[in-house]
């Protein structure tokens, strides 16, 4: 066991030569640790390091085959058992950055950055290892981006092209270029995945991809949609490691769903880890190379839909996994097409990393909960589907990773991006001011503890598989607007607005805001540790204008503000507020009326023919100190 650790030691700091540095994954570590308050145990017995081997000795003694081949010629290998049903993984590939905007964020982009994912470090989960001696895989100075921990394993040609489409370098054809092209790879076959994802988020890790699950045809009807022992070992890894995000393909079954679950419409194919509550799954559309509105989004006929048995909303997201160009393993050289929600996994995970590399680089290496880079990404998500809102098919709509940095630039503008803790028994609230010229969105996400395991061989067991149940209501005037949620009809899956009490992510929209609006996050029953983490996003908000719960409705004696007869502001200050000040006005419709700066304590402010009616006053000090006030004229 000394042996094993001090040669892990060695190849954790090997990789530290180029990849986050120590600082850096320090305090990732340090934030799993603090909040890992040890209730959530890892089932190290059922997920061991030698659990594929533990599975082969137990299907020999059964006389059960360890590779299997489904109808469309799909090789599954055995990699453990649930009770006495075996699991076979198999690859999703059948046969990015435009469709996710990443392109933007590229140097030369219209965004003006230069995020390449230099510095960032990808994990990547699968069928054995790409071909490491590929050239793409190597820095300009012929070095190797990729660091295989576990194996050896010979070469695959899906691993290959799945780590391509993260890193590759593009070094022979820049249309088989990666996304995050510049990026670290830390490579693992799928072999004791679960106790090596466990272990490595420890370490640090941000993202990693997994572009394989189940041999869909060798599942009992129950399996799909159930939230059975796998997803709640997923959801157990990213509850203790929050810094920890995981991104899987939703895999490739609809084309066969007429004998896999033949009673759901094409529906319901969801399982395996897919059910998890925590990790990001991936649909399948086409390229998209002008987004206009939902209609440009086209989903491939293979992209397995959800929802789960308890209508989450899964698959979150969708991107481009037809007729992918990469990185293949006939040579060092070479790039070839395929299809699959394989090929869709990589550029989220590759498009994710970006976001997070900006994040560390403009918050001194800080980098964003695994809670808010989820929630950015559903946040921003562009429209899909045949109807507004989210469903089972796209998820929340096409990855714009774009708009997730854009979100993050425009933090305390023209947004909100807040990592919170809720306690048991509180209600946070927040009055916001929306700019009324966008959109107002609000959404909270949060990681959830693990929930209970589907009883086996129960059809669609629809209880709720979360633990701590946030609820988001933003209301105006006693009129209250609720988040999205599915219809519980699988007859009818249409996306409806109400109390949701399956999502681990709420997100309300309102089309045309005016004014100001109260955000008020709270929660059902008793929260289970006495505290939840969240993430609260808001865009088409006034974020300098953030208002507190009794802002603009309590006196304040230091600021004097009224109307003259000539039609002018008169106002006087009382006490020690700095000069000089800028001084704003917005009406109740939240239209900016007047903005200047006063260099004086008091005067008259010159507008013409303000009307009658309620109007918010703000006054920011040199200092940053802030005065707000209501007044009616």
């Amino acid at each position: 066991m000394r042996k094993k650790i001090t040669i892990l030691i060695t190849l954790l700091l090997s990789a530290l030569s180029f990849s986050q540095n120590n600082e850096e994954r320090k305090k990732i570590i340090d934030f799993n640790r603090a909040n890992n308050d040890g209730s959530v145990v890892f089932n190290n017995e059922k997920y061991s390091f030698t659990e594929t081997k533990d599975a082969v000795l137990k299907a020999i003694d059964l006389g059960i085959s360890t590779t299997i081949v489904d109808s469309r010629g799909n090789v599954g290998e055995l990699v453990r058992f649930d009770g006495d049903l075996p699991i076979y993984y198999t690859v999703f590939n059948q046969g990015g950055a435009i469709t996710t905007r990443a392109n933007l964020l590229h140097p030369g982009g219209s965004m003006g950055l230069s995020l390449s994912g230099n510095g960032m470090i990808a994990g990547v989960w699968d069928q054995n290892h790409p071909r490491l001696t590929h050239n793409d895989f190597k820095n300009s100075g012929g070095v190797s981006r990729l660091l295989a921990v576990d194996g050896p394993t010979s070469p695959a040609n899906h691993s290959t092209h799945v780590t391509g489409t993260i890193l590759s370098s593009g070094a022979n054809s820049l249309t088989g270029r990666g996304i995050a092209y510049d990026a670290t790879g830390w490579i693992f076959d799928w072999t004791n995945d679960m106790a090596e994802m466990n272990q490595y988020a420890g370490f640090g890790l941000l993202v990693s991809n997994h572009s394989y699950g189940l041999i869909a045809s060798n599942l009992p009807t129950w399996y799909f949609g159930a939230y059975v022992s796998d997803a709640n070992a997923v959801d157990n890894i990213c509850f203790n490691n929050q810094k920890y995000l995981p991104v899987y393909a939703a895999g490739n079954d609809r084309d066969d769903f007429a004998t896999l679950n033949s009673t759901k419409n094409g529906n319901d194919l969801l399982n395996g880890d897919k059910t998890a509550k925590n990790p990001i799954i991936v649909g399948a559309v086409f390229e998209v190379n002008n987004y206009v509105n939902a209609s440009s989004v086209s989903i491939s006929s293979f992209s397995s839909y959800g929802p789960t048995d308890d209508f989450r909303i899964k698959p979150d997201i969708v991107a481009k996994g037809v007729n992918v160009n990469s990185t293949t393993f006939t040579s060092n050289t070479s790039y070839g097409m395929l299809s699959g929600t394989s090929m869709a996994s990589p550029g989220v995970t590759a498009s994710l990393l970006l976001v997070q590399q900006y994040n560390g680089s403009v918050n001194s290496g800080n980098y964003l909960n695994a809670s808010t880079l989820k929630g950015l990404a559903l946040h921003t998500a562009d429209e899909a589907g045949p109807t507004d809102g989210p469903d089972h098919m796209f998820g929340w709509g096409l990855l714009n990773s774009a708009k997730m940095v854009q979100t993050l630039q425009n933090k305390g503008v023209e947004s909100m991006v807040i990592e919170g803790q809720l306690t048991d028994g509180q209600v946070f609230t927040q009055n916001i001011l929306a700019l009324g010229s966008e959109p107002l969105k609000v959404s909270i996400s949060w990681t959830d503890r693990p929930g209970n395991v589907a009883t086996s061989n129960v059809v669609d067991e629809v209880n709720s598989r979360l633990v701590n149940d946030l609820d988001l209501v933003v209301t105006k005037q006693g009129v209250d607007y609720s988040p999205w949620k599915l219809n519980k009809d699988w007859n009818n899956i249409v996306a409806l607005k109400g109390d949701n009490d399956v999502d681990p992510f709420e997100r309300v929209d309102i089309v045309d805001p005016v004014g100001v609006y109260q955000i008020a996050i709270s929660h059902k029953g008793t929260l289970v540790g006495g505290t939840q983490n969240y993430s609260l996003i808001v865009t088409g908000v006034d974020a300098d204008a953030v208002l507190g719960i009794n802002d603009f409705e309590s006196s304040n004696n230091d600021f004097l503000i009224w109307k003259n007869q000539n039609g002018s502001i008169g106002y006087s200050f009382k006490g020690n507020i700095d000069l000089p000040s800028q001084f704003v006005i917005h009406d109740v419709n939240g239209r900016l009326i007047y903005k200047n700066i006063l260099f004086e304590d008091s005067g008259e402010i010159e507008i013409n023919d303000i009307n009658k009616g309620v109007y918010f006053i703000e006054i920011q000090t040199s200092s940053g100190v802030k005065v707000r006030k209501k007044v009616i004229f």
